[in-house]
């Protein structure tokens, strides 16, 4: 049996699930859904793993060896001017603070740099 939920319903779950001390998921106006940091990070502070190499129940699998991680993964947006880097370790992919980000700040990621460091066709995220 399949169950059908709506995104709304997936993200309330997925905020009481998860860590809601440092980022929670909430709508954003011209985005749909996005990550909102709930604690400062400053210069080179880890926020979290964006791309782990096992499955996981709501990211999405994007090479054979990599998969989104459940909240960070899903709900990232892409901003031309991110606030974070990436740093690859072992296959997974971490988010780092490129720059001093308050709590209450909209965690942005860049697709095309993220693609580079996979080796991944161009415009692959933002087909999704």
């Amino acid at each position: 049996m399949k169950i059908i939920i709506k995104e709304s319903q997936l993200v309330r779950a997925l905020n009481e699930l998860g860590n809601s001390d440092l980022y929670v998921i909430q709508q954003v106006p011209n985005k749909g859904y996005g990550i909102i940091l709930q604690s400062k990070f400053n210069i080179g502070d880890e926020i979290g793993k964006l791309i782990s190499s096992t499955p996981n129940k709501i990211g999405r699998k994007i090479k054979r060896t990599a998969h989104e991680t459940d909240v960070l993964g899903r709900y990232s947006n892409h901003s031309n001017n991110p606030n974070v880097k990436y740093d690859m370790r072992d296959g997974e992919v971490y988010l780092i603070a490129n720059k001093n980000i308050n709590a209450g700040d909209e965690l942005l990621i860049n697709y095309k740099d993220l693609e580079d460091l996979l080796g991944m066709r161009p415009g692959m995220f933002m087909d999704w």
